[in-house]
């Protein structure tokens, strides 16, 4: 009888909720290690959710949520992640970095090179910065030469039209 009372109590305590500090550092751990950026999204801001967590831990879980959310292409909302781990840490320059990118990825080229700006005035050491600021000044010339090129077509055609000066 005192086995099978045992045997009754040991189910029942593993279908009791888990720890709330343990269920808190599994989902911190699944937002710094998790491999599936939707899992990752989702524990992150269970994190982020938790009104113990400290400023630190927050900015981490919004860094995390936002490289996840950059690899699933969802730039605004990492831009939003990034955007809100700097005004809590305003010289965090993984933060500037990747909502740089994720800027360069929506095609807002002048952004993108202002963030990239913005880390080598940190780190002026930092080549991924540099290449990446290079690139937007690149893509930002090559822009500006398109339109250039189709204005002057558009005057071209209509050289009478006073509009188009």
């Amino acid at each position: 009888m005192r086995a099978a009372l045992s045997l009754c109590m040991l189910a029942l305590a593993g279908c009791a909720q888990p720890d709330s500090a343990l269920e808190a550092e599994r989902q911190w751990r699944a937002c710094k290690d998790q491999d599936n950026p939707a899992a990752r999204v989702i524990a992150c801001t269970r994190r982020l959710e938790d009104p113990a967590a400290a400023s630190a831990d927050r900015v981490t879980a919004l860094l995390q949520r936002g490289d996840a959310r950059l690899s699933q292409g969802n730039y605004v909302r990492a831009i939003a992640d990034y955007g809100r781990a700097l005004r809590l840490d305003p010289v965090n320059t993984h933060a500037l970095f990747q909502r740089g990118l994720a800027h360069f990825e929506r095609g807002a080229f002048a952004v993108a090179r202002a963030d990239f700006a913005a880390v080598l005035a940190i780190d002026p050491a930092n080549a991924r910065a540099l290449h990446w600021r290079a690139n937007a000044e690149q893509d930002l010339a090559e822009r500006f030469e398109r339109q250039l090129l189709s204005l002057s077509g558009q005057i071209a055609e209509r050289p009478q039209e006073a509009s188009m000066l």
